[in-house]
């Protein structure tokens, strides 16, 4: 049977040759498809060999196509190291933006945090935010966790890595009995909560 031809123009996606030809990889038929499963909060982060739990996900609907996971796993990589240099270079900037006024006299250093093996807080979802942003100005040491992973899989205000600011102000940070010390958390996002 033929096809109908209709006179509406085809959407660009859908014309673009290597776009089909990514979701016929995935065995998909539109980015809807591709996404559905794509969007569980679980595939946040990565795992103990520094790669994304998203890449065990693709990996697992890609085992019958001629990509193999090497190259699979090459591409995670990249992704994952390049999303660490990014936001140290963004911090590196700030610094030398700012380190003969807002930041003069003071130490600053960034970790990375290490999941399933750094710091974790069990009480946010077992939650291990990717950077420790330690500044010591010689009267205060502020020691921030940061999360680059955004918004887009949370579950609104109340989800225990947005809250985790409010516990570590009311809760870890008392208990420390040093005014010194200052706890924060920060998620960062370029998806705007709405």
């Amino acid at each position: 049977m033929a096809k109908e031809k209709t006179n509406q123009p085809a959407r660009l996606q859908e014309a673009l040759v290597l776009h089909k030809y990514i979701l016929k990889l995935f065995g998909c038929n539109d980015l809807e498809g591709l996404s559905r499963d794509l969007k569980d909060p679980a595939l946040e982060g990565v795992d103990d060999e520094g790669v994304s739990k998203l890449y065990h996900a693709m990996k697992s609907r890609l085992f019958h196509n001629n990509i193999g996971s090497e190259k699979l796993l090459e591409y995670d990589r990249n992704i994952v190291r390049h999303t660490n240099e990014k936001i140290s270079c963004d911090i590196r900037k700030y610094y030398e933006e700012n380190k003969d006024g807002l930041l003069k006299g003071k130490e600053i250093y960034l970790l990375r945090n290490e999941s399933r093996k750094g710091i974790g807080f069990f009480e946010a979802n077992n939650f291990y935010p990717d950077f420790i942003l330690w500044v010591n100005d010689s009267q205060k040491q502020h020691v921030t966790f940061i999360d680059p992973k955004g918004i887009r899989n949370l579950k609104g205000l109340q989800d225990p890595k947005i809250q985790l600011y409010n516990q570590l102000k009311t809760e870890v940070e008392p208990s420390l009995n040093d005014a010194d010390i200052i706890l924060d958390s920060y998620i960062i996002s370029n998806t705007d909560y709405n």
